[in-house]
């Protein structure tokens, strides 16, 4: 796994929470290195993850994630990222700058990936509370409340309403993705 899969998948870590299983502690943490996670990201790539998300945004990330993760994991072993597996250095390194370019993507990749992640997971587990009992939802609630609210105000209910759009397309690219 390369260096930049690595993040991803640390990034795809903190937005898709499992539900269960923290305590307050434990969420409280999650919350807080999400709110580090966007401030890295908007740092580094001077973009605001609240900016404008289109349908043709998704759609050109859903036809061209999965080259871009196979290109980048073809980088593995030709980026020296040193001892650093931030976004910084990912996200710095001219090779993966080259391949995001390749695709037509520049530093509005990042906080893009990140809203639209965060608005699939969102929607996953609006899913999975449809099909609780009522007691079922109100106990995963009081376990998800803290962890949620900070995904939520990463994703407004317009860019909300775009990925639920998606679904249908995202969920099966990142089966593919996440059983290769």
């Amino acid at each position: 796994m390369t260096t930049f899969t690595k993040n991803l998948t640390l990034a795809m870590a903190l937005l898709i929470i499992a539900c269960g299983g923290t305590t307050k502690n434990e969420e409280q943490d999650i919350a807080k290195n999400m709110d580090e996670l966007v401030e890295e990201i908007e740092e580094i790539t001077g973009e605001q993850l609240s900016d404008e998300l289109t349908h043709a945004d998704v759609e050109k990330f859903i036809k061209t994630f999965p080259d871009i993760v196979k290109d980048m994991d073809a980088l593995d072993g030709e980026v020296d990222f040193g001892d650093e597996t931030t976004f910084e250095a990912a996200f710095k390194a001219p090779k993966v700058i080259a391949v995001l370019e390749k695709y037509g993507w520049g530093k509005e990749f990042l906080p893009k990936f990140t809203v639209i992640m965060t608005g699939y997971s969102l929607n996953k587990m609006n899913e999975e509370l449809e099909n609780m009992s009522e007691d079922e939802r109100k106990m995963a609630a009081g376990m998800m409340g803290e962890l949620i609210a900070p995904m939520r105000e990463l994703v407004t209910e317009e860019q909300q309403e775009i990925i639920k759009e998606h679904m249908g397309e995202l969920g099966p690219m990142f089966e593919k993705l996440d059983n290769n």
